[in-house]
């Protein structure tokens, strides 16, 4: 492939489905601005911790990690873990989010949008123990109280998986305590209704990913990530997050429908594990040179959830009465199945079952080269990479392209050397036009 396929890709999300996400984000900030100290009991929480328990005991959740993607992606990181590192004796190779988290809760009123002070540090498991006990030290510094919920490493997880149990008595008894501490009052209507509403989010944020899987995609999917934010950090209750979910479901829905009609194909990328926060304009432009999409990945699935199949629910346009109206034909989904949602890390499961995953998302969004991110900020999962790609490469005949970075720390971020091997990669890339070999599913 020569220097004639570069070309701009302008796959963007529609500015209205942007400007619709800004508004929910800063109504959010500006939410937690006018909380008053002693006011609302606000928790700061690691990621893998549902939400809806909290709101349903009057007790608002704060997620600084997901704040530090923010300020990673501002350009801000490299102050924040600097100020931890040197004003915190926190050592310079743990993992940069885990710090720029901290770094995000102790600098507070200096970053845009600040995070109130916390009542207690919710820590958890799920996903990572090194972020459980990088909250644990935020509240030692903080000297607040620190609740800590333990989600074993287990594959059984069905209806009467004893760690679920085990976890969820947990729950009940911190809550126990945090409502005497606090003297806060449980919910449990609210907590019905918030886990069921959340649902319905969840359903449509699915059914988005499917647009993606649509040749030629109707969007760059590394521009996605600041949509699935809201959904972890908002309460459900006024529908605010599934109106902006449907509003990009017909944005994206419109816009492939009116894509332009050209003979020439994409190159269908995915990527594994975390974006890079601070330099996704540069893989965008770099990609598009190659005219080449990030379609999905990996990251947009939570855990190890992936879909059965990629038939759609809904038509275009979609409304909420007809997402309400499909979900009421389903099950009604449980705290246990949150419990379990968040207990199916990738982390802690054999990388077989990683493996799987991927090869059905290689076949079902008709994916061309695999982009394999070697995350610092990630250590422990990003180790098994190369056997990763070896699979990729050598059993599924797709060509993978692996490189190193660090979610978070652009510090540690080589333009020329990532540029370097990304145009060597995409430049050897067989031509859409030749006849690839079938790839083995």
């Amino acid at each position: 492939m020569k220097s004639k396929n570069k070309k701009a890709n302008k796959k963007v999300v529609p500015l209205k489905s942007v400007f619709f996400v800004n508004d929910v984000l800063s109504s959010y900030y500006r939410m937690l601005r006018k909380i008053k100290p002693g006011e609302t009991p606000v928790a700061y929480v690691n990621i893998g911790f549902p939400k809806q328990i909290l709101y349903s005991m009057g007790v608002i959740p704060v997620y600084p990690q997901f704040h530090a993607g923010f300020q990673s992606a501002r350009g801000k990181a490299k102050h924040i873990l600097k100020h931890v590192e040197d004003n915190h004796e926190l050592p310079h190779d743990i993992c940069g989010e885990v710090k720029a988290a901290i770094g995000t809760a102790l600098l507070g009123d200096s970053l845009a949008f600040q995070l109130p002070k916390p009542d207690m540090v919710i820590g958890n498991n799920s996903y990572c123990l090194q972020a459980a006990k990088g909250f644990k030290f935020l509240s030692t510094r903080l000297k607040i109280p620190y609740y800590f919920c333990d989600f074993p490493c287990t594959n059984e997880l069905d209806e009467n998986s004893r760690a679920v149990t085990y976890a969820l008595a947990q729950i009940e008894q911190f809550a126990k305590e945090i409502q005497k501490e606090f003297h806060t009052e449980f919910n449990p209507d609210k907590l019905k209704a918030s886990i069921h509403k959340d649902f319905r989010v969840f359903v449509v944020w699915r059914e988005i990913m499917k647009l993606c899987s649509l040749d030629p995609a109707p969007v760059d999917a590394m521009d996605l990530n600041i949509f699935l934010l809201p959904f972890y950090i908002i309460d459900s209750e006024n529908d605010v997050v599934l109106n902006m979910m449907i509003d990009l479901y017909n944005s994206l829905s419109k816009q492939y429908l009116n894509r332009e009609r050209t003979g020439e194909k994409e190159y269908r990328l995915l990527w594994d594990l975390l974006p890079v926060y601070h330099k996704k304009d540069f893989f965008q432009a770099l990609f598009s040179r190659y005219n080449a999409t990030v379609v999905t990945s990996t990251f947009f699935f939570g855990s190890s959830y992936y879909l059965n199949t990629l038939d759609p629910w809904f038509q275009y346009p979609l409304t909420k009465e007809k997402v309400i109206e499909k979900i009421e034909t389903l099950p009604p989904v449980t705290l246990e199945d949150g419990i379990r949602f968040f207990m199916q890390a990738d982390s802690k499961h054999p990388l077989q079952h990683k493996k799987e995953k991927i090869k059905n998302m290689i076949r079902d969004f008709k994916i061309d080269a695999v982009v394999l991110h070697m995350d610092r900020s990630c250590r422990p999962i990003s180790l098994t990479q190369y056997e990763l790609m070896h699979y990729i490469e050598k059993e599924l005949n797709i060509p993978v392209l692996l490189f190193d970075a660090d979610s978070m720390d652009e510090r540690y971020f080589s333009k020329s050397q990532v540029a370097t091997r990304v145009e060597a990669f995409m430049e050897n890339l067989p031509s859409k036009a030749q006849k690839k070999q079938e790839i083995i599913i």
